[in-house]
């Protein structure tokens, strides 16, 4: 979901220097001297300019501060004020910044970035925008997703090529921000052209569906003009600058959101649309982002909007049964027209996992609705029971619930079964699985839900341990 940030930079004043005072005091009870004559006028004394001594000090700089936090897969990542970046959870294509492949459940710092001002993270990848505007990526490099332009995949990992090291993107000069999929990845330059990498499954970029993009490579043209962009596996979702929305791709789940699942414009696809269709009855957006087969809306109002497989309560409308959907031989619940979330009116971010979504609000309050089965909507139990395609019953919500155990939040990100949020005073708070040490807390981290299928996960927030200068600590083997 893309949320425009405002520039992260830290711009560092020291105060140093000296200032000179002058003082002048006159007396009008000034004792005469000696040789004064009787009713002599008094000169006033004069007291000579002194100059302050210069302090050898300079103002001190505050201590570094968490300014913001995203999710891959299995990992997060924190943006300090300092530019530097720290990471932690699973490390199984280097996405860590590390070159070992141990889960990590205290945050480490990744070696070479001091002047990072954005940070995104997607699946077994993280990539960071620096100052000067050029993008460094690390991790898996599984079809283009490290966009360092070879192609071959020589890098240390042996199965799909992978990276510890940030390096650049090439194809980018100057990006303003960053926009990563599942797994086509953007960044907008400064006049507002989106150029991409990594896998184009829909042949969005004139090549043949499922090419891969090895370079940042432009938006053709002929793509609708976009103000908020969104990418999944098997879709795309964007907002024109009137507002509207978008989508592009598969549509057997309802995920083009115009109602009507007729489509079958892709080569080798059904239900599918190779050009931009406008999702249905949506105004005034002000961004896109997606789950697993379902994508959201938020509205310029505060309100969101969600369409797709609403199989676990992702769609957060409260109802128990939508449309039917035919994938195959399976049915799936699903609504192919967006449905207005519940009891949300004053949203300024909503992020999604795998099957759940997280809203935040503009007074820094956080709820959750959809999928619970990793404790990722972040209360003690969910009132809701979904039951999924294969027959797996599991704790849900329907309609969004309050995660009432947070600091006035001013951030949020999601992983497939986790949850993140980053509080005003710069402390991290994670909830849900823990399977890979991404809540930050291996040892602790046990679910409240009784029918949970997960051991190491929490339904209750827990604060990462965030420390610019700690040394990375192992979680495990």
């Amino acid at each position: 979901m893309e949320n425009p940030p405002a520039d992260r930079q830290v711009r560092k004043k020291r105060h140093t220097g000296h200032h000179t005072v002058f003082a002048l005091l006159v007396s009008a009870c000034a004792t005469p001297s000696p040789a004064s004559e009787p009713g002599a006028a008094v000169a006033p004394t004069a007291i000579a300019p002194t100059t302050a001594t210069p302090s050898s000090d300079p103002t001190p700089e505050p201590p570094p501060k968490i300014v913001s936090i995203d999710m891959g897969h299995h990992h997060a990542c924190a943006l300090w004020s300092s530019g530097s970046v720290s990471c932690w959870g699973g490390s199984i294509r280097r996405q860590l910044g590390r070159e070992d492949t141990r889960l990590r459940a205290a945050p480490g710092l990744v070696d070479g970035l001091d002047d990072a001002v954005e940070i995104g993270l997607s699946n077994h990848l993280s990539c960071a925008r620096r100052a000067d505007g050029s993008v460094e990526c690390w991790g898996s490099d599984h079809v283009g997703g490290l966009g360092d332009g070879d192609g071959k995949q020589e890098h240390s990992c042996s199965a799909h090529g992978c990276r510890a090291a940030p390096g650049p993107v090439k194809g980018l000069e100057r990006a303003s921000r960053l926009q990563l999929g599942d797994m086509l990845h953007c960044a907008v330059t400064p006049d507002e052209q989106r150029r991409c990498w990594g896998f184009d499954p829909l042949g969005l970029f004139g090549a043949q569906q499922g090419d891969t993009l090895h370079v940042a490579t432009p938006l053709p043209d002929a793509m609708p003009r976009t103000r908020a962009w969104a990418a999944s596996g098997s879709n795309a979702c964007g907002v024109r600058p009137d507002g509207s929305a978008w989508c592009i791709g598969d549509d057997a789940y309802g995920g083009l959101g115009d109602g009507a699942r007729t489509h079958t414009s892709c080569p080798n696809r059904k239900q599918c649309s190779a050009s931009p269709v406008t999702v249905e009855g949506l105004t005034d957006v002000a961004d896109v982002t997606f789950g697993d087969e379902f994508a959201c809306a938020l509205k310029a109002d505060g309100r969101v909007a969600c369409w797709g497989t609403a199989d676990a309560g992702q769609l957060g409308d409260g109802r128990e049964a939508h449309d039917r959907c035919r994938v195959g031989d399976a049915m799936f619940d699903c609504s192919p027209s967006p449905v207005m979330v519940k009891g949300l009116d004053d949203v300024a971010e909503v992020a999604c996992g795998t099957w759940h979504c997280c809203a935040r609000t503009n007074t820094g309050a956080v709820s959750c609705w959809g999928q619970h089965g990793a404790g990722q909507l972040g209360v003690d139990t969910a009132a809701d029971r979904c039951t999924s395609v294969s027959g797996d019953v599991t704790a849900c919500s329907r309609v969004p619930v309050a995660v009432d155990r947070l600091p006035k939040t001013v951030d949020l990100a999601t992983s497939s079964y986790a949850t993140c949020a980053l509080s005003e005073d710069g402390e991290v708070w994670c909830w849900g699985s823990d399977s890979a040490g991404e809540l930050g807390d291996l040892s602790e981290a046990r679910c409240r839900e009784s029918d949970s299928p997960l051991s190491a996960c929490s339904s209750e927030p827990l604060r990462v341990d965030l420390d610019p200068a700690a040394p990375t600590a192992d979680a495990g083997e």
